[in-house]
């Protein structure tokens, strides 16, 4: 079913007021905090400009798309799939002005639609944030820790199963199973 853009976005003009009661909250409340963190900074506006080249009458645009990326993010989750476990709650819908969420098969195609112009466009986005926020606290020195991550060819030595590790240790070897 096709729907329209009307059906999709919408505009929300004011936060909800936090009170710590006893009351029934979804599992993401947390997200008014993002809520009013994304409009404080104007992040869809932001996002917005940064596809301004592909606004072509798709019914969800690439800024909402990229918004929900962020916001799925700082939820911790990492597959496109689990878009579905937080589909209905209406303070995520709220949080990215919408009425509803596109579906998984809708954020994979736009995604693979982005060109290299999006890209460089984000990254600039992105990199102007990082700056601003590091002029504004006027540090004297800033230390980056990365970490290596160890990144698997998937070719496993011939004749030995992927997640046996054989450690030989004197006369006697002992075989090591690690979980996937």
């Amino acid at each position: 079913m096709k729907f329209s853009k009307a059906q999709f976005h919408c505009r929300v003009y004011k936060f909800p007021e936090l009170r710590f009661e006893d009351q029934r909250l979804t599992s993401f409340s947390g997200t008014v905090v993002l809520h009013a963190l994304f409009k404080n900074m104007d992040i869809a506006g932001k996002l917005q400009r940064c596809f301004i080249h592909r606004q072509k009458g798709s019914v969800v645009g690439f800024h909402s798309v990229a918004l929900l990326m962020i916001l799925h993010l700082m939820l911790g989750y990492r597959r496109l799939r689990d878009i579905d476990r937080y589909r209905e709650d209406p303070l995520i819908r709220r949080a990215l002005g919408l009425r509803r969420l596109p579906h998984v098969c809708t954020v994979s195609r736009m995604l693979c639609r982005a060109d290299a112009h999006s890209v460089a466009n984000l990254q600039e986005f992105n990199r102007t944030l990082v700056l601003q926020r590091l002029e504004h606290q006027g540090l004297a020195r800033v230390t980056l820790d990365v970490d290596g991550l160890v990144i698997s060819s998937g070719v496993t030595p011939r004749g030995r199963p992927s997640g046996i590790t054989i450690k030989r240790r004197g006369p006697e070897a002992t075989t090591h199973c690690s979980a996937p």
